[in-house]
């Protein structure tokens, strides 16, 4: 291993508020530290690599994404009525003869390219084997890939058929270094209750974490509460709705209720969750939430309860969803837009949510922080001569440029894809 150090106008550790004229220090591929510059030894100021009108913040954990649209060029309308905007989707996907591996490595290089290390990615096709060199380039770069595989169904004479091929073509698979299997149970709208309940046994079973779209519109609350609504609708069209399935005044907090046994869940949207299902999943120490800021405004719900989500003490980490529903897959213009909307918010806070509690969101402790002992995986901001004097307040507005220790030197790698 090889020591290493790099001095910079402020460093904003990812757990903690910003250091001022700081010095971030590692060996290798791991950080032993971070200290004010002035306490640093006299060897380490002289030697430090110097990024005198910059900022040093941990590698962004984009928790939320489904890289197989990464080939949209604009996002898939209608986004402003959920069913519609569930239909369209589904046609796009019938109707074109799309390169699922392209989109996949497009969506890499941009999610990269942004800032983000560690992407919690729901994949509908396994494609992880045939993408292994691209992988093995992002965990050598950046750091580490969650794949939830998605599974969807309501036919009951299918579930065995379902859970076999999760089980044998996916979670007994041979490991890829930096690549870390999961579940994600689509939602409540695409699953039969029976595929539900098997694969949270699998999850328990082999000691993965979940992904599970929940409370994301009130289509799907009316379809849990009446069996009625906009989403009934789309299945009956699709021959799939089946009378019965769900009891009258079911509601998310009956999944909720069953994802608190697993070892870790991690709730996509949450955009309709209740002050009561709120206050049940603070209580549950591996359960988290990701919002995904420009994509909810732009299927324009009420405002997102990430605020109260916090006061009651749940990690809320940041996605950006796909592009399917949002321009781009950048978790950086993410944090910009949210501090843009909530000025009075510190970005110091705001950066938590896109990192460290990303990383526990993940179950990845090695990421998310500027800390002694974790992986040495950040990104340079350069700032303007405004942001260097209060960059709490303009930090998002900087450009992000991600690094890659090479040779034992911080070094700046834009695309490596």
């Amino acid at each position: 291993m090889s020591a290493w150090s790099v001095r910079a106008a402020w460093i904003f550790p990812g757990d903690r508020g910003p250091i001022a004229d700081a010095i971030l220090m590692g060996d290798g591929t791991t950080i032993t530290g971070v200290l004010p510059s002035k306490r640093a030894a006299d060897s380490i100021r002289k030697s430090a690599v110097h990024w005198p009108e910059a900022a040093i913040i941990p590698g962004l954990i984009n928790a939320h994404t489904h890289l197989e649209f990464s080939d949209l060029e604009c996002p898939i309308e209608p986004r402003d009525r959920f069913a519609d905007w569930i239909r369209a989707v589904i046609r796009s996907r019938l109707s074109s003869d799309r390169d699922v591996h392209h989109a996949v490595k497009s969506g890499l290089a941009e999610v990269h390219a942004s800032g983000s290390a560690v992407i919690g990615e729901i994949a509908t096709t396994s494609w992880e084997r045939d993408l292994s060199e691209e992988i093995e380039r992002w965990t050598s770069t950046s750091g580490a890939i969650v794949h939830f595989q998605e599974v969807l169904g309501f036919n009951p004479d299918l579930v065995e058929e379902r859970l076999r091929a999760i089980r044998e073509d996916f979670l007994s698979q041979p490991k890829i270094p930096g690549w870390h299997p999961g579940i994600s149970p689509h939602a409540p709208y695409s699953l039969h209750p029976d595929l539900f309940e098997g694969l949270c046994q699998l999850a328990q079973e082999y000691n993965v974490p979940v992904a599970m779209h929940l409370a994301e519109s009130q289509a799907e609350i009316d379809l849990l509460n009446h069996q009625s609504g906009a989403l009934v609708a789309l299945l009956r069209e699709m021959n799939l709705w089946q009378d019965g399935l769900f009891r009258p005044g079911s509601r998310p907090l009956d999944y909720l209720i069953r994802l608190a046994k697993l070892p870790r869940v991690l709730l996509v949207h949450g955009n309709f969750l209740s002050q009561e299902e709120i206050e049940f999943v603070a209580r549950q120490r591996r359960m988290s939430v990701v919002y995904c800021p420009r994509t909810h405004a732009a299927m324009r719900h009420p405002d997102h309860p990430w605020k109260m989500m916090r006061a009651a003490g749940i990690p809320v980490a940041l996605g950006t969803d796909s592009r399917a529903s949002n321009p781009d897959l950048s978790l950086w213009k993410e944090l910009h837009w949210l501090h843009k909307k909530h000025p009075e918010e510190q970005a110091s806070e705001l950066l938590g949510m896109a990192t460290i509690n990303g990383a526990h969101a993940l179950g990845l402790p090695d990421f998310g922080s500027l800390s002694a002992g974790k992986r040495a995986v950040f990104s340079r901001v350069d700032l303007s001569p405004i942001s260097l004097k209060d960059p709490e307040q303009s930090l998002f507005q900087g450009t992000i440029h991600p690094v890659k220790i090479v040779k034992g030197m911080p070094t700046l790698v834009d695309n490596v894809f």
